[in-house]
């Protein structure tokens, strides 16, 4: 994943790809982001971290074919954060949650509706 925005490479904060290649002559990372190569030097390595598992904040504006949703109770969780993290799916997303959990994260006021920002609607 990579953890800025850097319009040189045109990768984003949250851009995920794959590493193709470790070229320890070179001392170099070839990954593979939407299709096109790009090689990291060394010294470039800050700007990556391993991917295996992202928060819906991490990955909003990302996609994937298929998603996995690990969904513990919260009284953060609310409709729009699961709707952040369902809609990261392109083809299929599961849930794995107990029942209840969705029911009581559907009945809560939306994020925004709770925030106080001292502007008046």
């Amino acid at each position: 994943m990579h953890r800025r925005n850097c319009y040189k490479r045109g990768l984003f904060n949250g851009s995920m790809g794959t590493v193709r290649r470790i070229d320890r002559t070179e001392r170099q990372l070839v990954t593979v982001f939407d299709d096109e190569e790009h090689v990291f030097a060394a010294e470039d390595l800050v700007d990556l971290s391993l991917g295996y598992a992202l928060t819906c904040h991490r990955a909003q504006g990302s996609e994937a074919d298929y998603v996995v949703v690990a969904l513990p109770p919260s009284r953060l969780l609310d409709p729009s954060r699961l709707y952040t993290a369902v809609t990261r799916a392109r083809q299929r997303v599961i849930i794995v949650c107990q029942p209840e959990t969705i029911r009581v994260a559907l009945l809560q006021p939306y994020a925004d509706e709770r925030t106080l920002t001292g502007l008046k609607r």
